[in-house]
């Protein structure tokens, strides 16, 4: 199944792109290049305890303890395979905690401010309370 939807790369100001959920973004770490140097000197890898969100985080985390440059190039394409029946598309419980866990994380380790931090804290809440709605819990 191809779809036909041109979705970005949180880019130009990630954190508002990630924690506002704006629906045009995906947070596939593997249209970013990192120098592991880089990666090294930052003290930045994937938080193991995450795994639906360790994407969205690391690339919070990321946009916090580097500087980067933004590359375009027209006509390159990202092909992102997309399975109904993936990990981040099933509703379990596992999948609520690791949310809730990001959820944690960002407000305590990336603190974000004043309309972000606003969106993202009523954003959050909605979704985690749906999930939990519809897992009857």
């Amino acid at each position: 199944m191809i779809i036909g939807d041109v979705l970005r790369s949180a880019c130009i100001d990630i954190e508002k792109e990630i924690l506002t959920f704006q629906t045009d973004i995906v947070t596939c770490p593997s249209s970013y290049l990192f120098r592991t140097s880089s990666l090294n000197e930052a003290g930045l890898h994937f938080d193991e305890r995450l795994s639906s969100s360790a994407d969205r985080y690391f690339l919070l985390e990321a946009s916090k303890l580097l500087k980067g440059v933004l590359i375009k190039e027209e006509g390159v394409s990202l092909f992102y395979r997309y399975r109904a029946n993936s990990m981040s598309n099933k509703l379990n419980r596992e999948l609520i905690e690791d949310n809730e866990l990001y959820y944690h994380l960002v407000i305590e380790k990336i603190k974000p401010e004043g309309l972000i931090r606003s969106i993202f804290l009523s954003k959050s809440k909605y979704v985690l309370a749906g999930a939990f709605l519809e897992l009857e819990n």
